[in-house]
């Protein structure tokens, strides 16, 4: 996930993000990164393995373009139930941030901070992530 207004990463960052996308060491750097604490031995290989797997054109799109992009006036009339879930150890959408971003284009949203978790929230904190989704459906 990603607010909807362009993230702050400078070139040459996001192509060093790129080039870890290709090998194991690359994506155990970017995990220590994303994850607030140490994933399961099990959980770490299946991110290893579906990242060096992912399609060859995801990852530019993704590095290049979409973590850039300005999608923030698709928000407009957004009339349905937002909860917005963040770790309160994610490195890479700050807590701060992301509530002020919400607060100004979807006044309405929610939010719901899970401890001690990073910006892998639904492999760190499944069950929380569940819950957050049964309570915003619930609003429904």
């Amino acid at each position: 996930m990603r607010p909807p207004t362009p993230m702050e990463v400078p070139q040459q960052q996001r192509d060093a993000m790129l080039a870890s996308y290709g090998f194991c060491e690359g994506v155990l750097q970017a995990l220590s990164v994303l994850a607030g604490s140490a994933l399961s031995d099990l959980l770490r290989e299946k991110v290893i393995e579906d990242t060096l797997r992912g399609a060859p054109q995801a990852k530019p799109a993704w590095t290049q373009h979409n973590m850039i992009a300005d999608v923030s006036d698709r928000l407009d009339g957004v009339a349905v139930p937002v909860s917005v879930v963040i770790g309160d150890r994610d490195q890479v959408e700050r807590e701060t941030t992301v509530r002020a971003v919400f607060s100004r284009l979807v006044p309405h949203a929610t939010s719901h901070v899970l401890g001690d978790v990073g910006h892998l929230s639904p492999l760190e904190a499944p069950r929380e992530v569940a819950d957050a989704c049964i309570r915003l459906l619930a609003r429904v």
